[in-house]
């Protein structure tokens, strides 16, 4: 009769808890707490790196990633921060597997991370399993390669975000690819601005926020602003700075006069405010009928 060798694999009490049943346990835990309970056991490590991580109950329910101070860093929550300088990225990847497989946030903050550095695919792994319903994305000339546009924000575009850009703007067909954000903003010196016709077209893309440089010539493209705004089913709140000149003609145009607080309004459901300041700001805002 042959011989038969029977392997009997004993388990760890704690290996036949459901994962399900694991995670909302964890979910009470501090995130010190977490990272201690790791060095416990190997089945208590595994039973960490399988389960969820909710970040809604934190005092910032976000988890943000920068690159302050030649260090790329990852915080989690206020309390949890995986950090490591840019030679050493593989081993931030490798914690951040270790403490959770699925992570619930409010939003996720992108910024200070220079995409010419740090590969769109390690920001990709590292926001994997995560489900956030805002993204916040911040980003500067020198920072920026097209992988930003092209590939991340067009992967999360079905969610809220806020884009904003410093001494840079995307060119106009990227710009023009963007579904509605909640903010578009781009401030500083930036190679090229919208004229007249490419700022109007791009008001009527809906996003929410929008505030961006403009190149405009005529005061009738400040009144199709605002009837575009107005025509708006949802809110819309529109910043663009023009020359004083223009601004002069546009309260000619409209019949208006100025206040002796340099405020000119139009007190209907939708509301114009011209705020004589020292860049001769317009907002433009539809109040959504109140």
């Amino acid at each position: 009769m042959a011989d038969i060798t029977r392997e009997v694999q004993i388990l760890s009490p704690i290996e036949l808890v459901p994962v399900e049943i694991l995670s909302n346990i964890l979910h009470f835990l501090k995130d010190k707490d977490r990272l201690n309970l790791r060095a416990c056991s190997k089945a208590m490590e595994s039973a960490i790196s399988h389960s969820d991580l909710h970040v809604f109950g934190y005092v910032h329910p976000e988890i943000t990633l920068s690159g302050d101070f030649d260090c790329f860093t990852v915080n989690v929550g206020s309390t949890m921060r995986l950090r490591s300088d840019f030679d050493s990225l593989s081993e931030i990847k490798r914690m951040r597997h270790r403490l959770f497989k699925r992570a619930y946030a409010k939003s996720v903050n992108i910024r200070d991370v220079n995409f010419n550095v740090v590969p769109m695919s390690f920001i990709e792994d590292l926001l994997q399993g995560v489900v956030f319903q805002v993204l916040w994305f911040i980003v500067k000339r020198e920072e920026f390669n097209e992988s930003v546009s092209n590939r991340f924000i067009r992967k999360h575009e079905q969610k809220k975000i806020k884009f904003t850009m410093y001494d840079i703007l995307l060119e106009k067909e990227a710009l023009f690819g963007l579904l509605p954000m909640r903010e578009l903003k781009a401030f500083g010196d930036v190679s090229w601005k919208p004229d007249d016709g490419t700022f109007i077209d791009l008001v009527r893309k809906g996003h929410t926020i929008l505030e961006i440089p403009v190149d405009i010539s005529s005061e009738e493209t400040i009144l199709e602003v605002l009837k575009i705004i107005s025509d708006a089913r949802k809110e819309q709140y529109v910043v663009f700075e023009v020359e004083f000149d223009m601004l002069e003609r546009f309260i000619k145009l409209m019949g208006l006069q100025r206040t002796t607080e340099g405020l000119v309004r139009i007190t209907t459901a939708d509301e114009v405010r011209i705020n004589y300041s020292k860049n001769y700001t317009i907002f433009c805002k539809k109040n959504n009928g109140t």
